[in-house]
């Protein structure tokens, strides 16, 4: 150990937080070109000095050479970007910004959560918006999609997420099977809120992929956040959060936002091994601490974000993995405490630190990202790490080809409008591609004749009556479907290899059925069309045609 990781070390089993602050701060900017945020440097000086504590201080600079190099090109990597987004460069701007992830349709939990908050704006942002990668791929039919990897949150209802990558968006299918598929995996009482979601691409114009991903160990890493721009635009807001007919609850706000903060300046935080870091540190926790501070915590807003280091180009970026399991470090630095007999508030009281910094830092762990962005590479890691099923993914990505190909033939307008309808929560049976195909177009057919006739919003509430009454599930398929979908969400390596304790076998089985009910979902076109006779006698072959 040298003699300034002794200087460091000694102070912070001392408590003295201006000596930790200020080592800390001088190797920031000498050695490791101003990696943390300055903010974050007072918040990693308490970090510190509460764990070492209890035997694991924090080593800034260390005898690890790959480490040290890493954390330097993580500072350069900052200030690249930095200047990148300065000169305006849209093309790299758009390939290290993160998509923001909403839904403008929310859960009553959510609603009654965010009205009762003192912080209203803080919560909202929480809950209901989420960081991931937007995607643009072809696949092997040659149609483009648009795929989201990301956060997942609990609290959105079934039916469209939207994702915003430098103010463009794109749709995508969030029905109730698949939302079920991903929530109902739960790892010690808490869903697994990161998934893949799919969507059409209609757009002519060209689109700039994430930055490459590597399989790469950060011993450091960045988290590029929108977090703080988006709490103070729903700071401005005096309605954030609306409940609408029929117990429906919206944030109409979250669409708004997350589209403006897409295009702005963001800000980073960062992230440090645990292991490499945290002299001695269990390995059985959480890969990683994120920082966070008071008002702006790293919290469940970073499930699913992307992790950024820098390449082998020093300050290069590319994306390392995503963000899961999030737990503030105050509570297991509380449980470790507890562990060796010492009362943890007793020590924070003693030395006079803050509680709440400890409270909006967090313990976390970080999952590979894909090989590549090509289809086969997406596709497979959902497989391997999120369990879907290849019928399930099968059944996502022809239900977003053929809705693209039959929304090509109207205007952006009316295409955007349709779409919108389209996404009502419930699944659209899409196994078989020309099945889908005959049923999807029909239904495109009766949307666009209601939304040119003008029809009421009770018309449009009709037709998916109908569409979900023609939607027959086959018992049989469910039940051979079954045992196979939940073995291999069983034995996904995802749990034991990052540390994430078992699954909770009771929704293993709810994630295990929602796929199998969505792979065997049959449309029956003559209930359907019956159905519709029924409710408009009068009206010819398509509604809206007299």
């Amino acid at each position: 150990m040298s003699t300034r990781e002794k200087e460091l070390v000694y102070a912070e089993e001392a408590g003295d937080e201006e000596t930790v602050e200020s080592i800390i701060n001088n190797e920031n900017e000498t050695q490791f070109s101003g990696f943390i945020n300055k903010k974050l440097i007072g918040v990693i000086s308490v970090i510190g000095i509460a764990t070492a504590q209890l035997g694991f201080p924090f080593m800034y600079l260390l005898q690890n050479q790959k480490a040290n190099t890493q954390t330097k090109c993580n500072g350069e990597m900052q200030q690249k970007i930095n200047q990148e987004y300065h000169n305006r460069n849209s093309n790299f701007i758009k390939s290290v910004a993160p998509a923001l992830a909403s839904s403008n349709t929310i859960t009553s939990e959510a609603y009654n959560t965010i009205i009762s908050s003192q912080n209203q704006a803080e919560e909202a942002v929480k809950m209901l918006i989420r960081q991931g990668v937007l995607i643009r791929t072809i696949t092997p039919s040659g149609n483009p999609i648009m795929v989201y990897i990301g956060g997942i949150s609990q609290y959105w209802a079934a039916g469209k997420v939207s994702a915003y990558q430098y103010g463009a968006e794109r749709r995508l299918n969030y029905n109730k099977n698949i939302r079920q598929s991903i929530l109902g995996i739960r790892i010690n009482k808490k869903e697994v809120q990161i998934g893949v979601l799919v969507g059409t691409e209609r757009a002519e114009q060209e689109w700039v992929n994430p930055v490459n991903p590597v399989q790469q160990y950060p011993y450091s890493a960045s988290i590029i956040t929108y977090k703080t721009l988006l709490i103070n635009l729903f700071a401005n807001t005096p309605e954030i959060v609306t409940k609408g007919t029929r117990s429906h609850y919206y944030c109409n706000e979250c669409l708004i936002d997350s589209a403006a903060a897409s295009s702005k300046y963001p800000y980073f935080t960062e992230l440090f091994n645990v292991q490499t870091y945290f002299s001695s540190m269990s390995s059985a926790l959480d890969n990683y601490i994120g920082l966070g501070v008071p008002g702006d915590s790293f919290d469940t807003y970073y499930t699913g974000s992307p992790v950024y280091v820098s390449g082998n180009e020093c300050g290069s970026p590319v994306i390392s993995g995503f963000v899961t399991d999030v737990v503030n470090v105050y509570d297991v630095l509380n449980d470790l405490a507890k562990l060796s007999g010492k009362n943890f508030d007793d020590i924070i009281s003693r030395l006079k630190l803050s509680k709440d910094m400890l409270k909006s830092s967090a313990f976390l762990s970080v999952i590979p990202p894909p090989n590549s962005w090509s289809y086969q590479d997406i596709f497979e890691w959902a497989k391997m790490y999120l369990g879907y099923d290849d019928k399930l993914i099968n059944s996502m990505v022809n239900f977003a080809v053929i809705l693209g190909i039959l929304l090509s033939k109207y205007s952006e307008e009316i295409a955007d409008e349709i779409e919108d309808r389209i996404y009502d929560g419930n699944s659209y049976p899409c196994l078989d591609y020309n099945e889908c195909y005959n049923y999807l177009s029909k239904f495109v057919d009766d949307i666009y004749n209601l939304v040119k006739s003008e029809a009421s919003e009770k018309e449009f509430e009709a037709l998916h009556i109908c569409r979900s009454q023609a939607i027959e599930v086959d018992e049989n398929c469910v039940n051979s479907c079954f045992n196979q979908v939940y073995e291999r969400l069983k034995n996904l390596p995802y749990y034991t290899q990052w540390h994430l304790g078992a699954p909770d076998d009771e929704g293993l089985r709810e994630a295990a059925k929602a796929q199998c009910e969505y792979i065997c979902s049959k449309f029956n076109m003559s209930k359907y069309e019956e159905c519709l006779k029924n409710l408009y006698p009068r009206k010819g072959p398509h509604i809206g045609e007299i």
